[in-house]
């Protein structure tokens, strides 16, 4: 569609991660410092706002506790008023809030994890933006929960590395998050499946190679 509108020779150049070795070097490094539980772990990296579903994501470890044991670890800057606002609900008690810390040490609370949230709201522009978390989560092998905007299922739901929901319903989220703690076997295919994506696919490397070969169109 956007290519129609600007012309045929248009290449679209996708807003692909870069992961950096030495950052990731430095992630797994630190991922051996953190201690894991015997909980299902669930992790959020990211902007907390109520607009970037905090309250449902925090409601939803409520509601998944009720079957499992599992614990969530919320990173990121937060919005003050609405973090006050999420502490006064009972689910709170299954929230380890870390706040805003460096990308490697982010990456290795991923690394320890059992599943990543990306459950951002239907409001303002965010059904069409582009989902850098979820490439975070593919890189290293996390199975994901994400909003069913329709660009991300048309992205990546061929992939087949993560489940999307509507993201104003706890429940759906919560029943997402359940399926992957016990179909432990497919959920480890699924996060295989997204780092493959990342790594042969979907990569800085892989699209740079397009900006190149327009200039050298672009010089005939």
């Amino acid at each position: 569609e956007v290519q129609s509108r600007i012309g045929k020779r248009a290449v679209i150049i996708e807003n692909a991660g870069t992961f950096r070795r030495t950052t990731k070097n430095k992630a797994y490094s630190l991922s051996k410092s953190i201690q894991r539980e015997d909980f299902f772990r669930v992790v959020y990296v990211g902007s907390i706002s109520r607009s970037r579903g905090l309250m449902e994501m925090v409601r939803t470890m409520g509601i998944l506790n009720r079957k499992i044991a599992a614990r969530f670890w919320l990173i990121g800057p937060a919005n003050t008023n609405d973090l006050r606002e999420a502490k006064q609900d009972y689910a709170w008690n299954y929230v380890d809030y870390l706040g805003r810390i460096s990308q490697e040490k982010a990456f290795a609370y991923m690394i320890k994890s059992d599943a990543g949230l990306a459950t951002i709201l239907d409001v303002a522009d965010h059904k069409n933006t582009s989902t850098n978390k979820i490439y975070e989560y593919q890189q290293f092998s996390l199975p994901f929960v994400a909003s069913n905007f329709q660009k991300w299922i048309d992205q990546l739901e061929p992939v087949g590395s993560g489940i999307f929901v509507n993201p104003s319903n706890p429940d759906a989220i919560a029943h997402a998050l359940y399926w992957i703690a016990t179909n432990r076997e497919d959920a480890i295919k699924m996060g295989r499946k997204g780092q493959n994506f990342i790594l042969e696919e979907y990569n800085w490397e892989a699209e740079s190679k397009k900006l190149l070969n327009l200039y050298s169109d672009l010089g005939k």
